[in-house]
């Protein structure tokens, strides 16, 4: 038992990982800088905290008030009765260090450093004396230069700005080094539901690969999106990844910086260098992990994983996905397209075959991929039976009705229910694939 927490079965143990879980899993709080200003940072940090789901032990710091929020506010973290678990630093970088100190001094367990610890000289001093700080002191340390992190798992909140009451809750856990992808990620209008979502920054102490040991350890876990600049800790993550395979959790990441002026942007942004991109890949290859190219692809693959619903493991000779179409031109673009990007389709057999010919018009071909579009009569019947046929073939992985969900005026709704009835019917991935993302 550590902090109250059974700690997971397998993962990184230690000092540090009882750190991270008391900082991501907190009882005791403590926001040093909250404020009373309306819109302020410090005002918000102390309302969010505040309005976790779950019942914390929460202290307000700041020297100008006495009471805050309706609870009282003390002068300094000296005044806290014993450590707390959790540090929320909304102060300016200039105090950052003090209150590290301070911190460390009590036997605090964690804190997240919001501000970017910047120097005008450029200089890393700074973050090296917080750093070295907080490590001797065995602290988890989220940031600098980060938006904090939520777990919806846990139901606690920390976070600077403003957050819809109710995050969903769901089976995705989203690590990244970019704040505004971390707001993006929250407040996308996607079917994700998340156990963790961390704002990792500058990872001065705690890396990507302490938090993604962290989410594989939650039971809720079965996706996990990665979005980073760069590989600080290889050994780190690399056994987190390993862990990962290990569950068969699915994991999804985006690299930064693969260009000459990315890999300066990179370093200007947060003090790092980089990640070469021969490095990703053979990290990416050696453990499974699924390589995107852009949010909107993150955003495709985590719902694809999300969903529940899996591939087989054995991959035989002939297996691959089936695709039904009511487009010649956009069937072909498909095959182009899969053809580029190294994806199967299914060599169907003969009692599919059979199937899908006592299903089409006249002069339409049994094929996969199926072009389904003849006299356009009983779509909803002719589309659904031909994805249900597909996904009774054993060769097949996955099924995708591959056309455009464009608004309908005349209220047809036959390709929805389409692909409802064949969804229902198996329970292999059965996705929509649209030719015009809107």
């Amino acid at each position: 038992m550590t902090d109250g927490v059974t700690a997971p079965a397998s993962g990184r143990l230690g000092t540090m990982g009882s750190s991270v879980r008391a900082m991501l899993e907190p009882r005791r709080v403590a926001v040093v800088g909250a404020s009373g200003t309306p819109g302020s940072f410090g005002h918000r940090l102390a309302s969010e905290v505040a309005a976790s789901p779950k019942a914390l032990d929460l202290h307000l710091v700041n020297p100008r008030y006495d009471s805050l929020l309706g609870r009282p506010c003390l002068a300094s973290l000296d005044e806290i009765d014993g450590p707390v678990d959790l540090v929320l630093l909304g102060v300016p970088d200039r105090a950052v260090e003090e209150q590290i100190t301070v911190a460390a001094g009590r036997g605090d367990r964690s804190a997240v450093i919001y501000g970017s610890l910047f120097e005008p000289d450029g200089g890393s001093a700074l973050r090296d004396r917080v750093a070295g700080r907080a490590r001797a002191a065995g602290m988890a340390l989220c940031g600098g230069g980060c938006m904090g992190f939520v777990n919806v798992a846990d139901g606690v909140r920390a976070i600077g700005y403003v957050e819809r009451p109710s995050l969903p809750h769901g089976p995705v856990a989203f690590i990244t080094h970019s704040g505004s992808v971390f707001s993006a990620v929250l407040r996308t209008r996607r079917q994700l539901g998340f156990t963790v979502v961390v704002s990792a920054g500058q990872e001065l102490v705690t890396t990507a690969g302490d938090y993604l040991d962290y989410a594989l350890g939650l039971p809720g876990t079965r996706v996990v999106g990665l979005v980073l600049e760069t590989l600080r800790e290889p050994e780190g993550l690399q056994a987190a990844l390993a862990r990962a395979a290990e569950q068969q959790v699915a994991v999804v990441a985006l690299t930064v910086g693969s260009s000459t002026a990315g890999r300066a942007m990179v370093a200007a942004h947060s003090g790092a260098l980089a990640g070469a991109d021969g490095a990703w890949e053979a990290l990416f290859d050696a453990y499974g992990v699924l390589r995107v190219g852009d949010l909107d692809e993150m955003g495709d693959t985590l719902e694809l994983f999300a969903a529940g619903r899996r591939a087989s493991s054995t991959h035989g000779r002939g297996h691959g996905i089936a695709t039904v179409h009511d487009s010649g031109a956009e069937r072909a673009l498909v095959v182009d397209v899969a053809q580029s990007t190294g994806v199967p389709f299914a060599a169907i057999g003969p009692e599919t075959v059979t199937r899908l010919a006592g299903l089409l018009d006249p002069g339409l071909v049994a094929d996969n991929p199926l072009d389904v579009w003849g006299t356009g009569s009983d779509t909803e019947g002719l589309f659904g039976g031909c994805l249900a046929a597909m996904a009774v073939d054993p060769r097949v992985e996955a099924v995708a009705l591959a056309v455009d969900l464009v608004e309908e005026y005349d209220g047809d709704d036959s390709y929805p229910n389409a692909v409802l009835a064949a969804a229902s019917a198996t329970d292999k991935p059965t996705v929509v694939l649209a030719n015009l993302g809107s």
